[in-house]
C-alpha cells in the first residue's frame, strides 16, 4: 500500500519501453503521496504535461542499452539520482508497475491516451497538414535503429507497394533515422508522395513527433518506439510484421 508513502521510479529500456511503461503513471500518482520518475530528458515537457502528479528527473542515458546479466543500478541513475531516491520510501523499476497494476488482460486499454501533446503545437501542425488535402493520413517507420534480433520482423519501402496503392491517402515520414535516399526511390517507384519537414528532428523533438502524429490517423510501424508513442497518444497504430508471429 503506498497510501501516504513516496516512491522512486528509475526508468530502464529503450525509448518504446520506457513511452510503454508510462501507461501505469497515473495509477502511481493516484496511489502514492510522492512520486518522482527518472526520465530521459527528451521527455520531460511531454511527461510533466500528461502527468501534473508526478516529478520528472531528467537522467541521460548512461549505457545505449542495459543487458539482462548486466542490469546494475549504477548504469541506470547517477549518484545524485541515488541520493534522491534515499529519501523515498520505496524504489522500483518501471517495468515492474507491470505486476501491480497490469495483473490482468482487462486491465489494458482502459484508457484511450495516456500522453497529452501541446495544444499549441498540435494547432501549429493542424495547420500544416490540412492544405495536403482530404483523405486518410498515414504515418510511417518500417525499421528499428537496433536491428540485432528484429531483422526479420522489419520491412523495406519497396515492399509498400499495396499501402501507397491507398486511394487518395497521405503518407508522412516518421522514420527517426536517415533515410531520404530510401523515401526518394520510393517516391519514384510509387509514384506517391512522402511528407517530411527538414526543420522536424524525428529522433529528438518528441514535442513536435506528438503533435504531428495526433494530427494523423493510423501509424504503420513495426515494432519500435513510433509505435508505443502512437498508442500513448490515442492514435490508431497498426504493428506491421514480415513474418507470422
Amino acid at each position: 500500500p503506498l497510501q501516504g508513502k513516496s516512491i522512486f521510479v528509475v526508468t530502464e529500456g529503450g525509448v518504446g519501453d520506457q513511452i510503454r511503461d508510462a501507461c501505469c503513471f497515473h495509477e502511481l500518482v493516484a496511489a502514492a503521496s510522492k512520486v518522482t520518475v527518472t526520465v530521459e530528458p527528451r521527455f520531460v515537457s511531454l511527461y510533466e504535461r500528461s502527468f501534473p502528479g508526478a516529478r520528472f528527473l531528467p537522467m541521460p542515458r548512461l549505457l545505449d542499452r542495459v543487458a539482462p546479466y548486466d542490469r546494475m543500478l549504477s548504469r541506470l541513475i547517477d549518484d545524485a539520482a541515488y541520493a534522491d531516491m534515499q529519501a523515498h520510501d520505496y524504489a522500483v523499476l518501471s517495468p515492474e508497475l507491470f505486476y501491480h497494476f497490469r495483473t490482468k488482460g482487462d486491465e489494458w486499454g482502459r484508457q484511450r491516451a495516456y500522453l497529452a501533446p501541446s495544444p499549441d503545437l498540435v494547432a501549429r501542425w493542424r495547420e500544416r497538414v490540412a492544405p495536403l488535402g482530404p483523405g486518410p493520413r498515414f504515418g510511417m517507420s518500417w525499421r528499428s535503429q537496433h536491428l540485432f534480433n528484429r531483422v526479420s520482423f522489419h520491412t523495406t519501402l519497396n515492399e509498400w507497394g499495396p499501402i501507397f496503392a491507398t486511394q487518395n491517402a497521405k503518407f508522412f515520414n516518421l522514420q527517426y533515422d536517415e533515410s531520404e535516399d530510401e523515401i526518394s526511390a520510393a517516391e519514384r517507384q510509387f509514384g506517391i508522395t512522402i511528407h517530411r519537414w527538414p526543420d522536424l528532428d524525428l529522433r529528438n523533438d518528441l514535442e513536435n513527433i506528438a503533435a504531428l502524429v495526433a494530427n494523423l490517423d493510423v501509424v504503420l510501424a513495426p515494432n519500435t518506439a513510433i509505435l508505443e508513442f502512437a498508442g500513448a497518444l490515442g492514435v490508431r497504430a497498426w504493428y506491421l510484421n514480415r513474418v507470422p508471429v
